[in-house]
């Protein structure tokens, strides 16, 4: 709930106008101007703007609550960035389809817009302005021993703070220790190993649906990944050294990533 008590609300008057300040602290948080009109009563109209200040606070308020909330249930904290509530109801597949939408509209040649189809696959269609359909599947790289393993460090301490279990250092410590191993366990190699694998598998899904391809002007592979030790800088290392991925299915592959305060976008095939 949230505490009125905290704003403040101040009329400045100016000829046949009126401003009212709303203050939190020292801070200005909103105004907003009105007429001084004869044919209205003055005080009901301002009375009525701070009721609907107040009650868009208090639906601001609801929907950090109700985030938090959602955030806090995540039963992965591993790479969780690409998980996180999105307030507009979009999918995680809509999210990243947005952020590759992005990408082509870069080049002036596209103009595109992307929904969700009614069949299972693809995942997304995006469409160009010359009315051509792009068919984009998504999935992601991960380590999933490191999320395997925060998840079994994450539950022991749970357990420990609701009194579940008492606190016992060696476990503690071999579980983080066991978490931070996998959280490390990237190179060159590993990289291109698990590249590869998200190709392969996305293959073999479509490789039977051949056909499919006809409606679809390119078909693209998009992986995302938010795997803290996968900095722009080291990506673009890995990149350098894995050289070209190659699909059976997919027109192109391509790899987005959170690089703090944007997402990245790279074709990689």
């Amino acid at each position: 709930m949230i505490d009125h008590s905290i704003f403040n609300f101040r009329n400045i008057y100016s000829g046949s106008w009126c401003q009212v300040i709303v203050e939190c602290g020292n801070r200005v948080v909103g105004r907003s101007h009105l007429l001084l009109s004869s044919s209205h009563k003055f005080e009901e109209r301002v009375q009525f703007f701070i009721d609907s200040y107040l009650n868009d606070e208090r639906k601001r308020n609801d929907t950090f609550s109700k985030y938090i909330s959602q955030v806090r249930g995540l039963r992965r904290k591993h790479a969780d960035f690409y998980l996180m509530p999105n307030n507009m109801g979009d999918t995680k597949e809509i999210s990243m389809s947005m952020r590759l939408s992005n990408y082509f509209e870069s080049d002036e040649r596209y103009a595109v817009n992307y929904k969700k189809p009614l069949n299972p696959h693809p995942d997304v269609e995006i469409y160009n302005n010359d009315g051509s359909v792009f068919a984009v599947e998504v999935t992601e790289l991960v380590n999933n021993e490191a999320v395997a393993s925060h998840i079994r460090y994450s539950k022991f301490v749970e357990s420990i703070e609701l009194g579940g279990q008492q606190f016992d250092t060696e476990k503690e410590r071999f579980l983080y220790s066991e978490y931070l191993a996998h959280l490390l366990d990237w190179s060159s190699e590993t990289f291109k190993e698990r590249i590869e694998e998200c190709i392969r598998s996305k293959d073999m899904k479509y490789i039977e649906n051949l056909s499919d391809r006809s409606n679809y002007i390119r078909t693209i592979l998009l992986i995302h990944t938010n795997e803290p030790r996968l900095s722009t800088l080291r990506i673009e290392e890995y990149l350098g050294h894995s050289g070209n991925y190659q699909s059976e299915y997919f027109d192109d592959v391509f790899l987005v990533w959170f690089s703090s305060p944007k997402s990245n976008v790279k074709k990689i095939n």
